[in-house]
């Protein structure tokens, strides 16, 4: 697939490119967390948006997310080869501006809030935190899953340690990633 990529950014830059909307993001280095969850196929859209900022991407894939969006097209979005599992580089350990989780499921934001980490995306989110560094998580899933009793204290206790949630809205009955402009506008704002 990356050799799929590499020929494709020879014979169509323009296709990769993206226009400069703004300077928002310059020299920001965002790791997108991509967890399991129809809201994975939004991520292609977010990460060009955030690229139109400024900003500079390296995306983590659970195995959950891997069935909804494939690693090329985030690759495609990214302009870098996505995280898949834990490997010698340990690239879940570098430092970054923000790391940005989305979509960020019942699974996923459970596991945050009782420090579990099996793959990837735990691993980077559980790095970020407990180096202090900035968290950003956007919620998807269906109504019943959003008003499960544990999900609010998990909630409580990642906002306990620095983490910032999207103010979800529902629509047609489940909590859905927003649009990739306003998304990514909340996420300048909150880093600035």
């Amino acid at each position: 697939m990356a050799k799929k990529l590499k020929k494709l950014k020879k014979s169509h830059p323009k296709d990769l490119s993206v226009d400069l909307l703004s300077k928002a993001l310059a020299g920001k280095k965002i790791a997108l967390a991509i967890s399991g969850g129809i809201g994975a196929t939004e991520t292609v859209k977010i990460a060009r948006e955030i690229r139109r900022h400024g900003g500079s991407l390296r995306a983590f894939l659970s195995p959950e997310a891997r069935k909804f969006i494939t690693p090329l097209s985030v690759e495609w979005a990214t302009l870098e080869k996505p995280v898949l599992k834990a490997g010698p580089k340990v690239e879940y350990l570098e430092t970054f501006d923000a790391v940005l989780v989305c979509p960020a499921t019942l699974h996923t934001l459970a596991k945050s809030a009782l420090a579990l980490a099996q793959n990837v995306v735990d691993l980077v989110i559980a790095n970020q935190l407990g180096s202090g560094g900035a968290v950003f998580m956007v919620p998807a899933m269906n109504q019943q899953l959003w008003q499960h009793p544990a999900l609010e204290s998990h909630l409580e206790k990642l906002k306990t340690w620095g983490a910032q949630i999207y103010p979800m809205e529902e629509e047609e009955g489940r909590i859905k990633v927003p649009e990739a402009k306003a998304l990514v506008q909340w996420l300048i704002k909150e880093l600035r």
